[in-house]
Formats: C-alpha cells, sequence, structure tokens
C-alpha cells in the first residue's frame, strides 16, 4: 500500500561539500520526508518525455505543456511507492520527522537587495542538512511543513 503524499517540492539543492550542490525532490508523506535525488539520467527521461508531449503541437499548445510539466511529474510521484521513489537515485533517503530537532529558514540578498536566496537548515541528532531553493515559495512551503510536523 502506497503511503498518502501530503505535499511535493521539486528543484531542493542540498549542500553536499565546499562547493557541492545536489538536486532533489522532497516528497513530504504523513511520517517522512523522502528525498528524492534527481539525477542527471532522470532529468534526460523528463525533458526526452516533455519533448515527446510537445511533438506536432501548436505554439499555445507547447506553452500549455511547459507550464503544466511540474504537474505531471508530481502525479508520477503520486502513483509511486515510498520504495519507488527512493530507488529513483543512489543518493535518495528517508528522513522520518521525529528525528528532526529544528528547522530553520534563512534569506540571503545579493549586493542590490534585490535578490532574495532561501535556505532551510534541518537539524537532526547527527546531521545538519543545509537546503537551497529557486523559489521562496518552495522553501516557504517546506518550512511550514517541517515546523507543523516537529511540533
Amino acid at each position: 500500500m502506497n503511503e498518502p503524499i501530503l505535499q511535493i517540492v521539486g528543484d531542493v539543492y542540498l549542500k553536499k561539500g565546499f562547493l557541492k550542490k545536489d538536486t532533489y525532490r522532497l516528497v513530504f508523506t504523513e511520517d517522512d520526508v523522502l528525498f528524492s535525488h534527481l539525477t542527471k539520467e532522470v532529468r534526460k527521461e523528463e525533458q526526452k518525455q516533455l519533448t515527446e508531449d510537445l511533438k506536432g503541437k501548436s505554439f499555445k499548445e507547447r506553452v500549455g505543456e511547459m507550464f503544466h510539466m511540474n504537474k505531471k511529474v508530481y502525479e508520477k510521484y503520486e502513483q509511486m511507492s515510498v520504495d519507488e521513489i527512493l530507488s529513483m537515485g543512489t543518493d535518495s533517503f528517508r528522513l522520518p520527522y521525529k528525528d528532526i530537532k529544528k528547522v530553520k529558514r534563512h534569506m540571503d540578498f545579493d549586493s542590490d537587495s534585490t535578490q532574495r536566496a532561501s535556505k532551510v537548515t534541518i537539524t537532526t541528532n547527527s546531521d545538519k542538512l543545509k537546503l537551497s531553493f529557486s523559489d521562496d515559495r518552495a522553501s516557504s512551503k517546506t518550512y511550514k511543513i517541517i515546523k507543523e510536523k516537529i511540533k
């Protein structure tokens, strides 16, 4: 039986070293956050599928398809079991909410104070996960879900 998926947040970057970041999708279930590693192969397959879906369509239809691409990807995740999600990438992992001790949200501004980079830090007993986002709404959603679950 599949665990119900509460939310999915795409394109989350997890700091792995000094200059290394890996890309993940966060899949929130009732008890865990699943970090689904987005490998180059997975991204290429999704791009290939989008290209196939766009063939023979008008400009307006192609634009519509591109806007709904994330929805299709998320619907695919909703049909998968937790084990299938975790097997998508070699570095995928599960983080139970009960193991999270603290979550913190940061906002960084660039020199002209117009661009904000959103970051969320998750502290567990054994590790500190530093997440960055290209979209402020995604960081806000991630922070709120985790904060609510660890109350």
